[in-house]
């Protein structure tokens, strides 16, 4: 499954009928690549210009959609973490460096009881 961030630059909706069921397919285009859904709350929901994440697969020549959400900014980057701060990984690195040398002095003294 992949992630796709941006801005939906075109929608097109097909009805059509397979064996008597009707159905409507929803197509979005999405920074030049085309992706599609029959989930009519996708389809509804969102309109030409939203920027939006979208989780979605490629079948064959074909992306499918399955789940789209408006892309508030919000989104989690390589170094933060959800629900930590940027602040509070600073503060464990700090910590960790702490330790580290207060086993280094440990060692030097003998007091480290054989750890490595």
């Amino acid at each position: 499954m992949s992630v796709i961030i941006g801005t939906i630059e075109k929608k097109e909706t097909t009805d059509g009928n397979t064996n008597g069921n009707n159905w409507k397919r929803y197509a979005f285009t999405i920074d030049g690549k085309t992706y599609s859904t029959f989930d009519e709350h996708i389809g509804s929901e969102f309109k030409e210009g939203d920027k939006v994440k979208m989780n979605g697969y490629q079948d064959g020549k074909y992306w499918n959609m399955k789940t789209m959400e408006i892309d508030d900014g919000t989104a989690v980057t390589e170094t933060e973490k959800p629900g930590v701060s940027n602040e509070t990984l600073e503060a464990i690195k700090v910590g960790n460096n702490l330790l580290a040398e207060m086993l280094v002095e440990l060692k030097k003294m003998g007091l480290d009881h054989g750890n490595n």
